[in-house]
């Protein structure tokens, strides 16, 4: 058998330093793979960021772009409410339009019905009137919508009749008269009030206008 001498140095690939220079040499390594994994963790995480921006973005152009639809769909609409107007000026009196006649527009107090709208025509010579109503949804089960003139001589609303509008009606025009003498209509207004009517406003506004 031969044996080491005393003094013979250990052999350093199976010495006992060799363990730990093993692992000395691997942590480079070591250290390496979680930088590339944190660097791809992040490339990731930038891109899905990158994504949502766009998404966001993206929604946020489709959301101008409905606004200015409406916004140009109100513009129609009020155009159109003119257009009404005129042609119940002329309904109203044989005379050029405007002879004496005082026209209100109404538009939407209804969070529910933003494009609900009428126009009204009033004759003093003749104390009577023409109102036509546009995308006005039905006024519920015992209620009536009713009509109400401001006359700065009177400390209320002049009664101008219950609106003969259905349950399931969106619109309609009528002719209407005042329960008093109205000599200069200030302003127009549409309430919701119980089956028949009301004689002073008490019901939640409709409509109003000038």
């Amino acid at each position: 058998m031969n044996l080491p001498a005393a003094n013979e140095p250990p052999d350093p690939a199976t010495g006992p330093g060799s363990a730990g220079a093993g692992r000395r040499r691997s942590l480079p390594w070591a250290a390496a793979l979680v930088l590339a994994l944190l660097a791809a963790w992040l490339t990731q995480r930038l891109l899905t960021e990158q994504s949502r921006a766009r998404l966001l973005a993206d929604q946020l152009a489709l959301a101008e772009v409905a606004l200015r639809s409406s916004q140009q769909q109100l513009e129609a609409e009020r155009i159109l409410a003119y257009r009404h107007a005129e042609n119940l000026r002329e309904q109203s009196t044989g005379a050029a339009p405007g002879a004496g006649l005082q026209l209100g527009v109404l538009t939407s107090a209804l969070e529910a019905a933003p494009l609900a709208q009428a126009v009204a025509v009033w004759d003093p010579g003749r104390q009577e009137g023409l109102f036509r109503s546009e995308h006005l949804p039905p006024p519920g089960p015992g209620r009536d919508y009713q009509l109400w003139l401001s006359d700065p001589q009177y400390p209320d609303p002049v009664d101008a009749g219950v609106l003969a509008i259905g349950q399931t009606a969106a619109g309609g025009q009528l002719r209407f008269t005042a329960r008093r003498p109205v000599l200069a209509v200030h302003g127009f207004a549409v309430t919701r009030e119980p089956k028949g009517g009301a004689a002073k406003p008490g019901g939640p506004l409709v409509l109003s206008g000038k």
